[in-house]
This record gives C-alpha cells, structure tokens and sequence, in this order.
C-alpha cells in the first residue's frame, strides 16, 4: 500500500536562504519538496544572476535564474523559478540536507507511484500540478551537453524523461539527503 505523509496540516516547512517556506511530502522512502524551488541565493548566501534577456540567457555557461514571463511578483509563489543547468549543478542550490535530484532519484519516485502513466497522474494531484512542469535532474550525460530532466505536462497522464541541453530555464523539485 502507498502512503503520503504531507507536512501542510502539520504545518512544518523546509525554509530556503532568502525566507521562502516549503512545503514537503514523502513517498515511500524519499521526502520532496511538494513546491518548486523559488531562492534568488545559493545556501551559502551567494547571489544567483537573474537574467531577464532571452538572448544572453540561452548562451549562458555560468549560473542564472529567472521567473516566468519576466514576473516575480505573479509567479514566484506559483512556480517558483527557471534556473538553468549550470544553478542547479552547482550543490548549493537547495537548502542545506536537499539536493536536485539525481536520475535515479526521479526513477526511484515513478517506479514508487507505478510507473510514468501512474506517477504523472499522482504528482498532478499530491503536488497540486496545473501547468506544464519541466525539472531539471542532477545527471549529465558523460561525453555530450545534455543532461536528462523529466516533464510532465498537463495533456498527457505521464511524466516524461527527456534529455535537454544544459541552456534551458527549469524548475528545481528538491530531495531530502
């Protein structure tokens, strides 16, 4: 039988560097973040580049983030924000005891919830889904620019492994260590 344990009716929160609270659940034996990662400062209190330009943004090799549509104010709570592959490589990222989940931690929580079909139509409701998500994995792929993520859009039931290219602007679900 799979169980959820949400932290909401307890009210206990994860809390990043800049204030922001999060929620999490746990699915089998993993806890994640029920709510994409939104900080502007790595856990050391460094500074992430915010980059509004799409031009630079899609020649970047360094760090940076955004929010969608350019708007803080309207999206930060709702999605959080869009940090490219090389924020999210960075290990400092997600608070202090979380990290951005590797490939086999994603593989790990579909085959838990019963596969992509399963798990997509679950994560819809447990994470309370009403977009298109894109989330980055911690995984590169030796030897080449890509790096594998997983997507989960709203038209389809299932959840979907992709490579993609280290430029893109993803949402960052952390993993308890």
């Amino acid at each position: 039988m799979l169980s959820f344990y949400s932290c909401e009716k307890d009210n206990v929160y994860i809390q990043d560097i800049d204030g922001n609270n999060y929620s999490f659940t746990s699915i089998g034996k993993q806890i994640w973040m029920s709510d994409n990662l939104k900080t502007t400062r790595y856990n050391d209190g460094e500074t992430i580049p915010l980059v509004t330009d799409e031009n630079i943004w899609f020649n970047l090799t360094t760090p940076g983030y955004f929010w969608l549509d350019n708007n803080e104010t309207i999206n930060k709570d709702l999605y959080g924000a869009c940090y490219n592959w090389y924020a999210a490589n960075t290990g400092k990222l997600c608070p202090i005891g979380w990290h951005v989940p590797s490939d086999e931690d994603w593989v790990t929580l579909i085959n838990r919830l019963g596969g992509p079909t399963s798990a997509g139509e679950k994560l819809k409701k447990i994470w309370n889904i009403g977009i298109d998500e894109f989330w980055w994995s911690s995984t590169e792929v030796p030897g080449t620019p890509y790096v594998w993520a997983r997507i989960l859009w709203m038209n389809q039931k299932e959840i979907t492994e992709v490579l993609t290219d280290k430029s893109g602007g993803f949402s960052v679900r952390c993993i308890k260590d």
